[in-house]
């Protein structure tokens, strides 16, 4: 009998883990970015490995092109048409003859330098990245909030369920234990004739 109130105990703290994981997880994904001014990102391709990876979310904050320095990663807008955006590491700044100031990236995994990004291309700094789940996002339906939503339900649900469940008789459920020398009433003495 205690056996499995042991594994009825372990799977509820399980259940809470997870649920308390996946609101963790939800909000680092989430919330994060939409309080920083930035956003969170699905990595498409393997340009900056090892540093992410295709299937990796990264979340970024909203940065001006002053605060940008040499080894950030940024965000930017390569084409005013194109609302694909790249992620790579600036290796180099420049000041251009009007004073405009540039950078020079390249993602980690390449062999040669982008095109010199202009500051007014600049969108995102890179803050940190979620392994795979991107993938995740992107198979529900590419929002963010989508997580926020299935995390909210499984807290609730999770909540429900241990407010529900059956409570417990714990002095039923115990057997009698047996009683000590002591606590036996003594057996009559016989005197022997």
């Amino acid at each position: 009998m205690r056996k499995h109130g042991f594994i009825r105990g372990l799977l509820g703290g399980a259940g809470w883990m997870l649920a308390l994981s996946l609101a963790a997880l939800a909000i680092a994904a989430a919330a994060v970015p939409a309080l920083l001014g930035g956003q969170a990102l699905t990595v498409l391709s393997g340009s900056m490995e090892p540093t992410f990876s295709p299937g990796d979310r990264i979340v970024t904050e909203a940065v001006t092109p002053e605060q940008v320095q040499v080894g950030d990663v940024i965000t930017y807008l390569p084409n005013p048409d194109d609302p694909e955006l790249i992620t790579h590491r600036v290796i180099g700044t420049r000041i251009g003859a009007d004073g405009e100031l540039s950078f020079i990236t390249q993602g980690d995994a390449n062999n040669t330098q982008d095109p010199v990004v202009t500051a007014k291309q600049v969108r995102f700094r890179y803050l940190y990245h979620i392994p795979y789940l991107g993938w995740a996002v992107e198979k529900a339906g590419g929002q963010s909030g989508s997580l926020v939503t299935i995390a909210a339900i499984a807290i609730i649900g999770l909540g429900v369920f241990m407010m529900l469940k059956p409570e417990r008789k714990e002095k039923e459920d115990r057997p009698a234990r047996a009683q000590t020398a002591a606590e036996r009433p003594a057996a009559p003495r016989r005197a022997l004739a």
